[in-house]
């Protein structure tokens, strides 16, 4: 339903299209449900995903089992298994997968780290390649980059980190500073 909503369709099944040019160029992706203006607009093969919103998942083309809701995932390509809610949370990622970014801004920067859980307004935000980190309250681990394994609960928790592994902070601001150091409790 839209102009040009599904228009590639050649050999596709059991797909949902809604929304001027959603799905556009899917030609073989099966059981997906795109909602909204150019969302899933690239998929090709991508199969059993969900997009909500507009430009949601706009550049994905074989990323598949993917659920994002709000100007979301907007450059993913092929990563799998990701939910990305809230707008513009996971926009730059391309191939990260097993991800959960949760929150408006959260997981921003992310390109392929993987295995993340990101719950909060702006949390994760600069993280690129970091990936099994487990951050829950806005701006917690907000400068991360390449940092792994972190746990960071509560207000910026761990906020300046940005190289920093296996860290642990509960607490509003607890760890706060930590740029690069490692296995902080």
């Amino acid at each position: 339903i839209g102009q040009s909503s599904g228009y590639s369709n050649s050999s596709a099944s059991n797909n949902t299209f809604i929304g001027y040019y959603s799905g556009f160029f899917n030609t073989e992706g099966y059981a997906n449900t795109f909602v909204g203006s150019n969302s899933g607009y690239n998929n090709t093969t991508g199969y059993q995903n969900t997009f909500i919103g507009s430009s949601a998942g706009q550049q994905n083309t074989s990323g598949s089992q993917n659920t994002f809701i709000g100007n979301a995932g907007v450059s993913n390509t092929t990563g799998c298994h990701n939910i990305f809610i809230g707008s513009p949370s996971g926009i730059f990622n391309t191939e990260g997968s097993f991800n959960t970014f949760i929150g408006n801004f959260s997981g921003f920067y992310n390109t392929t780290g993987y295995q993340n859980t990101f719950v909060g307004y702006f949390t994760g935000y600069n993280n690129t390649t970091g990936s099994n980190n487990f951050a829950v309250g806005d701006c917690a681990l907000y400068a991360n980059t390449i940092g792994c394994n972190n746990v960071a609960q509560g207000y910026r928790a761990i906020n300046c980190n940005s190289g920093g592994n296996s860290n642990f902070a509960a607490g509003y601001k607890a760890i706060f500073n930590n740029k690069t150091g490692c296995n902080n409790f």
